[in-house]
């Protein structure tokens, strides 16, 4: 038969005979609501060429269990996986650019998500869950540009101001600065474990970046030359400055433990050792890590 490149608006609309869609090798664009409630769908394969898709393309496929979004597809529409409750394992290709509002809206399954550098703009509550979530992991890769979280409710109105709804994750990356439209809430609801990368530049605007969260254990931060924070960036977290444990690279804890805003924290300590090579007059000595010739280097072991 002809070469499929395009999937219509509600081409597969409720199809509850449909189990698996493959060879889409050629498809360039798949419509509005083009699967919305096959029922049945377990499996999907998108391909390379796919550049555009319809809001709510696949919305309430119930037992689609996993999905690779390839880098070709600069933006995941609106609601295009909200109800997929068996969704267990998301995929973003680096090239990926913008998550729509309610993206990944009440995936239960969820436990993990990795939002690649290539990600510029992530919509109203992506991940945002109604039910009992799974979500454990969430990493917002490095990256030089910050990440703009369009969270205000002029174009979408459900869910929440935070990026995940009221859980707590285990582990928390931050690998770039975030602007945000509203900023009265945290960026995650909750998290233990956070870790904030090397390219991190700030987390105050306003209300911090982790404003009203609670249950913070330890704050694993990346900069060498602490950068300030205010006193509300951490403004109604339970006893956080006490209970929690700030870990810093090697070499640093004096300069942390004197800079606006860190010097709260009474538990700091380093996650990393800062190792010294010195090397004699006309030599040279070497390791995984660094060289030194003619003099000393330093690097940080973990």
């Amino acid at each position: 038969g002809p070469m499929v490149t395009a999937i219509g608006e509600k081409e597969y609309y409720d199809c509850d005979a449909l189990r698996t869609v493959s060879g889409m090798s050629n498809v360039v664009s798949i419509g509005q609501e083009a699967f919305k409630t096959c029922s049945n769908l377990t499996s999907v394969e998108l391909g390379t060429k796919l550049t555009t898709s319809g809001d709510y393309a696949f919305q309430e496929c119930e037992k689609l269990e996993s999905i690779v979004i390839p880098g070709t597809l600069k933006k995941i529409p609106t609601e295009a996986f909200e109800n997929c409750f068996a969704l267990a394992s998301v995929t973003l290709s680096d090239a990926v650019e913008e998550i729509g509002n309610g993206a990944f809206y009440d995936t239960d399954a969820l436990t993990e998500i990795t939002i690649p550098a290539s990600v510029k703009k992530v919509g109203r509550a992506p991940f945002y869950c109604n039910h009992a979530q799974a979500m454990k992991r969430m990493i917002i890769a490095d990256s030089d540009e910050p990440l703009e979280f369009a969270n205000g409710k002029s174009e979408y109105n459900w869910g929440r101001d935070n990026i995940t709804d009221d859980i707590t994750l285990d582990y928390f990356y931050l690998g770039r600065d975030v602007t945000r439209e509203r900023n009265d809430q945290s960026l995650v609801y909750d998290a233990k474990e956070i870790e904030i990368g090397p390219k991190v530049t700030t987390i105050s605007d306003t209300n911090g970046l982790f404003y009203k969260t609670e249950k913070i254990t330890s704050i694993k931060v990346h900069a060498l030359t602490p950068f300030a924070i205010n006193d509300d960036d951490f403004y109604e977290s339970a006893n956080i400055y006490t209970d929690a444990t700030l870990q810093v690279p090697g070499g640093t804890k004096e300069a942390d433990a004197a800079a606006d805003g860190w010097k709260k924290f009474t538990n700091i300590d380093h996650w990393s050792t800062l190792v010294t090579l010195t090397a004699t007059d006309h030599g040279s000595i070497a390791t995984a890590e660094a060289t030194a010739t003619n003099g000393s280097e330093e690097y940080r072991q973990p």
